[in-house]
C-alpha cells in the first residue's frame, strides 16, 4: 500500500469487489440472512393442508360432523343469543403488531366432499369458547360429508352447530367445542378511509396479510333481500372468503365476501361490514343503515 494511503469503507460494506475497467474497485455490502422478527413464523402450507384433510377424513369416518340437513335448518336462523365481549380497543397498532396479535384468531374452515376434494375458506374466532364468524357461502355446503375448523397451530375441530346466518349479507356464526381460543373483538363500525388489514388464505397461501382501506359502503339487493356491502382495497382471492377485515386497533370491522372482476381495469372487493355481523346477534342496526331498499 502506498505511504499515507487509506481506504475508508462505510459501515456494513466490508467486501472489496473488482469492477470492470474503468470503474476499478469498490466496496459492496455483505449479504446477510435476515431472520423474521420476534413473533413471526414460517407457514408450512403442505402440513396445514395435510392436517385438515386428516381431521376431515376422521370426522367423516366417525360421522362426527354436522349433517347437511341440520346445517341448512340452522343456517335459516337469522339471529342468535350469543353475546360478544366488549371491544374497548383504542390504541392503534402497526400491521406487524396486528399480525402477531391477531393471527391466532384466524382459522381455516374446511369441507370434505364425497369426491375426496377438500375445499376451504377462512373465519375468525370472536369468542374464546369456540364461536367463529365467517361468510355464509363458506359454510353453506350441504353436500359436504364433513366440515371442520382448523386453528393456526394445526388443531382440527368438527363444526357442531351453525348458530345463525344471513345469505344476503353473507355472514354466519358457527360453533366448535373448544376453550381458551384467541378471540378478536368485533368493531362497532369504521369510517370510509379507515386503514384495514386482512389475514386470510388466498389460493392456499395460509395466513397471508394484505393491507388497504375501507373504500366505501353500499346497499344492494342480493338473493331478493337488502344487503350491506363494504368495499375494501386490501387484496384477497379464493380461499380468503370469511377472513376477518381488521381495523388497525385489531378489531374485526368486516368479513371477506366476494370480488367483482367484470372490469378489465380494476378488481372490486367486497366485505360484509361489522354491523351485518352484529345483526346476527340481535343488535339493531343504526338508523343510517339502508335496509328498506326499493325493489
Amino acid at each position: 500500500m502506498l505511504p499515507g494511503f487509506r481506504i475508508v469503507a462505510p459501515a456494513g460494506y466490508t467486501q472489496l469487489a473488482q469492477l470492470s475497467i474503468p470503474e476499478g474497485a469498490a466496496y459492496v455490502a455483505e449479504s446477510k440472512f435476515v431472520a423474521p422478527s420476534a413473533g413471526d413464523f414460517y407457514v408450512a402450507d403442505h402440513e396445514l393442508e395435510a392436517r385438515l384433510r386428516r381431521g376431515l377424513t376422521r370426522f367423516a369416518a366417525e360421522k362426527d360432523s354436522l349433517s347437511g340437513a341440520t346445517l341448512q335448518q340452522q343456517l335459516g336462523r337469522t339471529t342468535t343469543d350469543a353475546p360478544l365481549p366488549a371491544a374497548g380497543a383504542t390504541e392503534l397498532v402497526s400491521a406487524a403488531e396486528l399480525y402477531r396479535a391477531r393471527c391466532d384468531s384466524v382459522v381455516v374452515i374446511g369441507h370434505l366432499l364425497a369426491s375426496g376434494e377438500v375445499v376451504h375458506g377462512a373465519g375468525v374466532v370472536v369468542r374464546d369458547d369456540g364461536l367463529i364468524a365467517t361468510a355464509f357461502h363458506v359454510v353453506d355446503k350441504p353436500a359436504a360429508i364433513a366440515r371442520a375448523v382448523m386453528t393456526r397451530d394445526g388443531r382440527v375441530f368438527p363444526i357442531r352447530e351453525a348458530l345463525a346466518g344471513n345469505r344476503a349479507h353473507d355472514v354466519a356464526l358457527v360453533k366448535i367445542d373448544a376453550t381458551g381460543l384467541a378471540a378478536a373483538p368485533v368493531a362497532m363500525g369504521d369510517a370510509v378511509g379507515t386503514p384495514v388489514a386482512i389475514i386470510g388464505h388466498p389460493a392456499g397461501q395460509h395466513f397471508m396479510l394484505t393491507q388497504g382501506a375501507i373504500a366505501r359502503y353500499a346497499s344492494a339487493i342480493q338473493y331478493g333481500d337488502a344487503a350491506l356491502l363494504m368495499g375494501v382495497t386490501a387484496e384477497f382471492a379464493d380461499g380468503s372468503s370469511g377472513a376477518p377485515v381488521f381495523n388497525m386497533q385489531g378489531e374485526v370491522t368486516g368479513i371477506v365476501s366476494s370480488t367483482n372482476s367484470s372490469s378489465e381495469q380494476m378488481v372490486v372487493r367486497f366485505a360484509a361490514p361489522a354491523v351485518s355481523l352484529r345483526m346476527l346477534l340481535g343488535e339493531a342496526p343504526p338508523d343510517s343503515v339502508p335496509l328498506d331498499l326499493a325493489e
